[in-house]
């Protein structure tokens, strides 16, 4: 490896890194508890719908990842799953600047889980997981993408030099 290819392969492993650390928050995230609904409700004979089908309990993020798309205005959270893994695949994909941009837009539709008073449930662990997944993602694209760039600087000031 050249002294010139070292920059570039920091940066390169800074995104891995990255990806892996977001990766295992995002995991952790589907196991753990992400939104309380009430206590669980016990199974009556009544029909009402909202008492026999409407959501009870606390719900772990799996349960909210396979499910959440179907409510209407936890929709739009959920939309960040979508973007979140587009900001993945531009990071590994070594599109620091694009990663960086996808994952700060997932991170702020994230945030509307906690700040919409429409969807229902609060807000538990898992939910904080979930976000510090896309801020890590965030921040690690947004550093890898100074450091390409401190290196495309240097290698144009040698360049300049000679």
């Amino acid at each position: 490896m050249t002294q010139t290819e070292r920059p570039n392969a920091t940066s390169a492993n800074i995104a891995f890194r990255t990806w892996l650390i977001s990766a295992f928050l995002y995991a952790s995230a589907c196991f753990l508890p992400v939104r309380q609904f009430g206590a669980a409700r016990k199974p009556s004979s009544d029909l009402d719908f909202n008492a026999v089908f409407g959501p009870s309990g606390a719900w772990i993020g799996l349960e909210v990842l396979l499910q959440g798309w179907m409510n209407g205005n936890a929709a739009i959270p959920w939309s960040a799953n979508a973007i979140l893994l587009a900001a993945s695949l531009c990071l590994l994909g070594k599109r620091y600047s694009i990663a960086a941009s996808f994952a700060v837009v997932a991170a702020l539709l994230g945030l509307v889980s906690w700040l919409d008073y429409h969807i229902p449930g609060n807000a538990l662990v898992g939910s904080y997981v979930w976000e510090a997944s896309m801020i890590v993602l965030a921040i690690g694209a947004a550093r890898a993408a100074a450091r390409r760039r401190c290196h495309a600087e240097s290698e144009l000031i040698v360049y300049r030099r000679r």
